[in-house]
């Protein structure tokens, strides 16, 4: 089951603010952040500008949210350089998002970032 109109736009209140004051202005022809829905999933990705002989944005995924319907819950995961996904153990679950926005904000362990 997907979200609902309401959800859909808190979502993109929540999550679009995010990504989109995560680079100055003046960088964000070379970086930027985007989100995506996915069923229950809310997927965060870094695009960087590929320069050169092949234009165009390589896209890595970077955290994904997702919500737990039976717990009313949201958890946090990041990529692993093995492409699967991995729950993130220093705040991995909350009941509002903006917790785990926050989370990926600090990056305390640099899992998100680098």
């Amino acid at each position: 089951m997907s979200f609902s109109e309401f959800e859909l736009k808190r979502i993109d209140k929540l999550v679009g603010t995010f990504c989109r004051n995560r680079v100055p202005e003046r960088a964000r022809d070379q970086l930027r952040y985007s989100f995506r829905v996915e069923g229950q999933n809310v997927i965060v990705s870094e695009e960087r500008n590929r320069r050169g002989k092949q234009e165009g944005w390589v896209v890595l995924d970077i955290a994904r949210f997702r919500y737990v319907k039976s717990t009313r819950r949201w958890k946090l995961y990041w990529m692993r350089i093995s492409g699967k996904w991995q729950l993130y153990e220093p705040c991995n679950e909350d009941k509002n998002l903006e917790t785990l926005i926050e989370a990926i904000g600090k990056d305390t362990y640099g899992c998100f970032f680098g």
